[in-house]
């Protein structure tokens, strides 16, 4: 853990970090995914010339799940929806000697999602967004149960943080919606209490102003 997190630090300062999509494979998620999770790359394309998009991730105790969904809603036809999930990280029997890196590495699907299907995804993130706590200043801790947003709406990048101890997943509509688009085969693993938790964790500290993020520690 404590090279995910010099890893992860280094990223702050080094350009070549910046995620530009999904990520799968677990050495290019050592090396840019704090740049994923502030969704830097829908940030520098955030223009209003291309397409809405938006990045969810959960974090479902990082050394035990962990799911990423970019979708992209086009102005017309259907939106691109690419999902990865994995479970419990470290997993040995999915190791093998074609695939050494399988036991971290994250399931990937693409597929096509027409406006039925996402557009109460849309209304539902709105309502969660609106009613939970803003985004500004919390941490996220890898031991807990969150949500991380990055939307890119009309040519306006923000943030919203969805913290099991802030807002009970329990009552969030756009999870459930959204799982139901998920196509992994990878189990969901609600929020929950845990015990026994590794005490060397990470946190994503969201900026001031709610659209950033601006450090790991």
């Amino acid at each position: 853990m404590r090279l995910k997190l010099w890893l992860l630090g280094g990223c702050l300062a080094v350009s070549a970090c910046m995620a530009s999509g999904p990520l799968s494979n677990p050495v290019a998620s050592n090396l840019t995914w704090f740049s994923y999770a502030a969704g830097t790359d829908l940030r520098a394309a955030c223009t209003g010339a291309g397409p809405d998009t938006y990045r969810f991730i959960y974090n479902g105790i990082w050394q035990r799940q962990l799911r990423q969904y970019d979708l992209a809603v086009p102005a017309a036809g259907p939106a691109e929806l690419r999902a990865g999930a994995r479970g419990r990280s470290g997993n040995v029997a999915a190791f093998s000697l074609n695939d050494p890196f399988g036991p971290w590495r994250l399931a990937t699907v693409e597929t096509l999602v027409d406006a039925t299907r996402y557009r109460p995804l849309l209304t539902a993130l709105e309502a969660d967004t609106a009613a939970a706590p803003v985004a500004a200043g919390q941490r996220l801790n890898s031991n807990e149960f969150y949500w991380l947003v990055a939307a890119c709406r009309g040519g306006v990048f923000s943030l919203a943080a969805f913290n099991d101890r802030r807002v009970k997943h329990t009552g969030l509509r756009f999870p459930e919606i959204l799982l139901r688009l998920d196509t992994t085969g990878v189990p969901f693993v609600p929020a929950r209490r845990v015990e026994g938790l590794d005490e060397d964790a990470f946190q994503l500290r969201v900026n001031s102003t709610g659209d950033g993020l601006v450090g790991v520690n």
